[in-house]
C-alpha cells in the first residue's frame, strides 16, 4: 500500500505509512460508521449515499457483515475480508451471492424489523440510536423529493428485480478475485465491487481513510426491456406467483378494508407484494401476500388488538400485526384496528368514534 506524504504551509513534511486493519470487525466497524466510504461515483455518474441499516443479520446459511442502504432503493451488502484470509479471493464471492439471493426474498417490513434492531444496538451511531425507521429514512432523505413510502416502496421492487449492490470490502486488492468481480459484473444485473480501504494515521491521531472501487465493467447487451413500474393484479400473477384464488381473496378483503375505512378517505395504492389503504393521505395498513403467513390484513402494533381477534390468527414483529384472513374477524373488529392504528399515527383523535 503506497505511502501519504503530508507538507505544511512552512514546507515541514512527513510521511504517513498505511496501518493494517487488525481484525475484520474493526474494517467493518468504519464501514457502518462512514458510509461514505463506498466511493461509487467512481464508477457511476449517479451520486449515491448510503445509510447503515444492519450488522451481522442472518442471511441464509451464514450473516451479512454490514448491510446499507442505497439513496437509489438499493441495498447493498458489505462483506469484510482481510487480504491474510485466504478466503478474501474466491470463496466469499459465492457467500455474498448466497446472501443476496437470500435478502431478494424480504419484504420491507422485515428489512425495517432488522434495521429497527440495529439502530437500537452499540453498533448504530449515536445520531440514529433508538430512532424507528420510518424517521431515519426521513432525515436520510431530506435533500430528496422523495417521499419515505415511495422510497420504501422502491427498495422492495429493487429486491424484486435482483437488483442488489454486493461489496468485498478488503484492505488489499488481489489479482484474480479482481477478474473475477470483473466478469461477474458484465453479465448480472446487480453490482459487485470490490472496495479497497487503506488507513492512515498522522502524529495528533488523526485518521486518514483512502477508499477504492474495483471490480467495475460494462453490462453486456441484453433484450431486457427494463421493469415495469407499475403494479396490477395479472402482475401479482405472473411475477409474484399469486393464485387465482388468493387474487380473488386479496380483493375481497381490500374491498372490506376500505368499505369500514370509508370515512376516512380511503384510496389504495399497488406495491411489490402488498397494498397500501392511504387515509388522509397517509400511509396507513393493508393487505398482502407473505411466505410466511399467507394471505392477511396487516396494521402497524397498536393496543387492544388481543381483545378483538383470537390471539390464533395473529402473528407479530417489532412493528406489524399481521392478521390472516379469517371468517372470525368481523367488521366491527376490522373497524376498530383501523381506527387504532390511525389513532396510533394522530391521524384520528383518542376520542373518535
Amino acid at each position: 500500500m503506497p505511502s501519504i506524504i503530508i507538507q505544511d504551509p512552512n514546507g515541514d513534511s512527513r510521511v504517513l505509512d498505511s496501518k493494517q486493519f487488525a481484525y475484520e470487525e474493526v474494517l467493518q466497524r468504519n464501514i457502518a460508521d462512514l458510509p461514505a466510504l463506498l466511493p461509487l461515483g467512481t464508477v457511476s455518474d449517479e451520486l449515491v449515499s448510503h445509510l447503515a441499516i444492519g450488522a451481522e443479520w442472518p442471511a441464509g446459511g451464514g450473516r451479512a457483515d454490514i448491510v446499507l442502504i442505497g439513496s437509489d432503493g438499493i441495498l447493498t451488502v458489505v462483506e469484510t475480508k482481510l487480504s491474510r484470509n485466504p478466503e478474501a479471493r474466491r470463496e466469499v464471492i459465492a457467500q455474498l451471492l448466497e446472501y443476496a439471493a437470500y435478502l431478494s426474498e424480504w419484504t420491507i417490513y422485515e428489512i425495517q424489523q432488522r434495521a429497527e434492531q440495529f439502530f437500537k444496538s452499540d453498533r448504530c451511531v449515536s445520531t440514529y440510536r433508538d430512532e424507528p425507521f420510518d424517521k431515519v429514512l426521513t432525515n436520510f432523505l431530506e435533500d430528496s423529493d422523495e417521499s419515505v413510502e415511495a422510497f420504501k416502496g422502491k427498495v422492495e421492487q429493487n429486491l424484486r428485480q435482483g437488483r442488489i449492490r454486493l461489496i468485498v470490502a478488503v484492505d488489499e486488492v488481489g489479482e484474480q478475485a479482481q477478474k473475477i468481480v470483473t466478469f461477474v459484473n458484465a453479465y448480472s444485473t446487480f453490482d459487485i465491487y470490490l472496495l479497497q480501504i487503506a488507513e492512515y494515521e498522522d502524529t495528533d491521531g488523526r485518521r486518514t481513510f483512502v477508499p477504492s472501487l474495483h471490480g467495475y465493467a460494462r453490462k453486456a447487451p441484453s433484450t431486457f426491456k427494463g421493469p415495469r413500474e407499475d403494479w396490477t393484479w395479472e402482475r401479482y400473477q405472473t411475477d409474484l406467483g399469486w393464485s387465482d384464488d388468493q387474487v380473488t381473496r386479496i380483493k375481497s378483503m381490500l374491498d372490506r378494508m376500505v368499505h369500514v375505512s370509508g370515512d376516512w378517505e380511503p384510496e389504495t395504492r399497488f406495491n411489490a407484494g402488498w397494498i397500501n389503504v392511504f387515509c388522509f393521505g397517509r400511509s396507513s395498513y393493508g393487505v398482502q401476500v407473505s411466505k410466511k403467513g399467507g394471505v392477511e390484513f396487516w396494521f402497524p402494533i397498536v393496543d387492544g388488538y388481543s381483545d378483538l381477534l383470537p390471539s390464533a390468527i395473529t402473528r407479530l414483529t417489532a412493528q406489524f400485526l399481521y392478521v390472516r384472513d379469517d371468517p372470525r374477524v368481523a367488521d366491527d373488529a376490522l373497524k376498530e384496528l383501523c381506527r387504532k392504528s390511525l389513532t396510533k399515527s394522530g391521524l384520528l383523535p383518542t376520542s373518535d368514534d
